[in-house]
């Protein structure tokens, strides 16, 4: 008979594709680094280390170098398995068009999206609910339809400097 393998020991990192991943606890990893080898970012919900141990990804670190001011991303997609967005996280990345947040994604942190000057529209999933930080889509200046569930408030100059912005769209 052949054992299980075992989960890595909490503090671990391995690498799956583009990602750096660090052990958290229960089977779940944080994503710690990502090495810009691809422009359309699909972060994953599932990965397994180098033993074929299964982690549920949860959490992405907070530090803005991560993703913040990435030239070339072009789009990028936040499995629901992550319910928080880090402020800052994608700050400057001015060639992002496209974000996806899947359902599951529940707050976003300040200016988590500003300066994005690329990205044209964006919709919130119905799990995404409370406020909208400040900032959140600061000089955006692209961004033209926005899509918010009805659950979502959003605070002062969230979208601030969104010169494009025509419609936000309330479902």
């Amino acid at each position: 008979t052949t054992e299980a393998p075992t989960s890595a020991a909490v503090g671990s990192e391995f690498t799956d594709g583009a990602f750096t991943f660090t052990v958290t606890e229960n089977n779940t990893v944080q994503l710690t680094a990502f090495d810009n080898s691809v422009i359309d970012v699909v972060i994953p919900s599932k990965v397994s280390d180098e033993n074929g141990v299964e982690y549920t990804v949860t959490t992405i670190k907070n530090d803005k170098t991560i993703f913040g001011n990435n030239k070339d991303i072009e789009s990028i997609v936040i499995p629901g398995t992550i319910a928080n967005v880090p402020s800052y996280m994608f700050q400057g990345c001015t060639f992002l068009e496209s974000v996806t947040l899947e359902e599951g994604v529940e707050s976003l942190g300040s200016a988590v999206f500003a300066l994005c000057s690329s990205l044209t529209s964006f919709v919130f999933p119905k799990s995404l609910t409370g406020n909208i930080s400040g900032l959140t889509f600061m000089n955006c200046t692209s961004l033209k339809d926005v899509y918010i569930n009805s659950d979502v408030s959003i605070q002062a100059n969230s979208f601030r400097g969104c010169t494009a912005l025509e419609n936000i769209y309330w479902y």
